[in-house]
């Protein structure tokens, strides 16, 4: 199968995970490409994370070599936005790999 790309958003203490489960999958930018599933993590004591996987060859074309800052976006069921963002090194891809490159999260 294709790579992909997970992503683990963890909420403000207080959001239950019951709170963070929305119907609509969220985004990746840039591309603004659709995630093809997430889960949600925590508890329902006010520690909910999501987790979200993207496909990496929808994302190929908008990636570049070196360091971009990623940001992903949804909807909580409740109407309400969110977002995480973070900058990652995109590497060069070597004579013996398939696929654009490597994701390496800048510290």
């Amino acid at each position: 199968g294709s790579s992909k790309i997970l992503v683990h958003l963890r909420f403000p203490e207080g959001i239950t995970t019951s709170e963070v489960g929305g119907s609509a999958l969220p985004l990746i930018y840039p591309g603004g490409v659709q995630a093809t599933r997430q889960w949600t993590v925590g508890n329902d004591v006010g520690n909910g994370g999501l987790f979200a996987s993207f496909d990496k060859g929808d994302l190929s074309g908008e990636l570049q070599e070196g360091t971009v800052e990623l940001t992903v976006v949804g909807t909580l069921p409740n109407g309400q936005f969110f977002y995480g963002r973070d900058s990652v090194k995109i590497m060069a891809r070597s004579k013996n790999s398939s696929g654009f490159g490597k994701l390496r999260q800048i510290p």
